[in-house]
């Protein structure tokens, strides 16, 4: 059950820490559970899984799509992957890989695209993702959350290390505003009104 922050004007941990924080304390939960990184060990924060969990954090380098089958190989074996690298090479550049590797032959790989849309502008047209949802939603067994803020995020980490196939989460990697309260919990879904109204209806995700 999900209750509603006091104070939405508020921000919480930024996204990209709150990513790998779960993991690195999932990991301490499942020995199964693995973190793959494309070279954005900075820029995601999961810096803290390399120092607390250096036996399961395996840094790949500019290669998503080595990536993506090496994350479908551990999968084979018992694992848990958990994948990061930036939108656009987490789903359009690797997205043969992902379907194949992946969905196709019935892996468990866990995505996280950080930056998704335009959030990272001042990079260029290489580094934005329009399509990304559409791309995974189109993919058989591939489950696709945008999270809200912090709290939503860290629970929706949480379940799909509970899960098999395909999962993509999208979100930048600073923080935002609270909407939700810790400890919250969702069914993956089902949508969550916020606030009643009659004159207009306005439907968002993330």
């Amino acid at each position: 059950m999900f209750k509603l922050a006091e104070d939405r004007s508020k921000k919480g941990t930024p996204l990209a820490k709150t990513v790998m924080q779960t993991i690195s304390d999932l990991m301490n939960e499942d020995e199964k559970v693995v973190m793959l990184e494309a070279d954005l060990a900075g820029a995601s924060s999961s810096t803290i899984i390399q120092k607390d969990h250096p036996d399961r954090f395996i840094q790949v380098g500019i290669a998503e799509a080595d990536m993506v089958g090496i994350a479908a190989g551990l999968s084979v074996e018992g694992f848990k992957p958990y994948i990061h690298t930036f939108g656009p090479f987490a789903t359009r550049r690797v997205y043969d890989q992902l379907y194949l590797s992946g969905a196709y032959a019935f892996n468990t790989i866990n995505v996280y695209g950080s930056d998704p849309g335009f959030t990272v502008g001042p990079n260029g047209g290489t580094h934005t993702t329009w399509e990304d949802v559409a791309l995974m939603r189109a993919m058989p067994t591939a489950v696709v959350c945008d999270a809200a803020d912090a709290v939503q995020l860290e629970w929706i980490v949480r379940e799909f290390a509970k899960m098999k196939g395909i999962h993509y989460v999208r979100a930048n990697r600073k923080d935002v505003r609270n909407v939700y309260e810790p400890g919250s919990t969702f069914e993956l879904g089902k949508g969550i009104v916020l606030k009643e109204g009659k004159d207009v209806l306005i439907i968002t995700s993330g």
